[in-house]
C-alpha cells in the first residue's frame, strides 16, 4: 500500500485496571515497544491513538462516563503523560491521537477543556511529538457546527487537526461485518462516485 505511518489503537485497559487507577502494567509498555520494533523493521511511523479511553468508547455515543466523570478526565490526562514521558525520545512514534472519534455530551467546550488539559500534561514532559485533535463527530443532542467546524482550538504550536471522512462507506466499511457492507470491491471504482 505503500504507507509510511499507522494510526495506533490503544485501549486505556491495556495501561491501567479500574480497580488499581494509576498503576500502569508493564505488560502495557511491552506491548507498545513490541509494535515499536515491528514499525521500525517496516519504516513505518506510528501514531499512538487513544480509541478506547477511561469512561468509554467514543464513536457510538457509548462513553459518557468520560465526561461526566472528573477522575476519568484526570486519569486519562495522567496515562498520556506517563505514555509521553516514556516515549518522548521514540523517533518512530510521530505522535500521539489524544482520543478517537470523541463525543462529548452537553457542548465543544467539554472536548475543548480536555484536549487543551491533555496536551498542556504531556508538553510537561514531551515537546516533540505531533498531538492530533479531532474534531468531535458529534456533540449529543447538538446537531450544528460552529465557524471551526467544530475543531477545537487549543494553545499548542505542534498540533494536527484532524477528522475522519469514510465515504465510500461501502469502500471503508467493507472489512466490518457490523456494517453489514459485505465486499465493497476495489477503489477507486470509476462508476461509483462519491461526494
Amino acid at each position: 500500500m505503500n504507507m509510511n505511518a499507522v494510526r495506533f489503537y490503544m485501549n486505556y485497559k491495556t495501561f491501567e485496571n479500574d480497580l488499581t487507577p494509576y498503576q500502569y502494567k508493564q505488560s502495557g509498555w511491552n506491548w507498545i515497544d513490541l509494535n515499536i520494533a515491528w514499525a521500525k523493521k517496516h519504516g513505518i511511523y506510528l501514531i499512538l491513538n487513544m480509541h478506547v479511553p477511561q469512561g468509554g468508547f467514543q464513536s457510538q455515543g457509548t462513553g459518557d462516563a468520560l465526561w461526566n466523570s472528573t477522575e476519568n478526565q484526570n486519569r486519562l490526562a495522567a496515562l498520556w503523560k506517563a505514555i509521553a514521558a516514556k516515549y518522548k525520545n521514540e523517533t518512530q512514534i510521530a505522535g500521539f491521537g489524544l482520543v478517537n472519534e470523541p463525543v462529548p455530551t452537553s457542548s465543544l467546550n467539554q472536548w475543548t477543556q480536555l484536549s487543551q488539559r491533555i496536551a498542556t500534561e504531556i508538553r510537561t514532559v514531551d515537546q516533540q511529538h505531533l498531538l492530533f485533535v479531532e474534531k468531535p463527530i458529534y456533540v449529543k443532542g447538538v446537531n450544528t457546527e460552529n465557524a471551526d467546524y467544530n475543531f477545537p482550538m487549543i494553545n499548542d504550536d505542534n498540533t494536527v487537526y484532524e477528522f475522519h471522512i469514510y465515504d465510500p462507506i461501502q469502500y471503508t466499511h467493507q472489512l466490518f461485518s457490523w456494517a453489514g457492507m459485505g465486499d465493497g470491491g476495489k477503489y477507486p471504482d470509476d462508476n461509483v462516485i462519491s461526494y
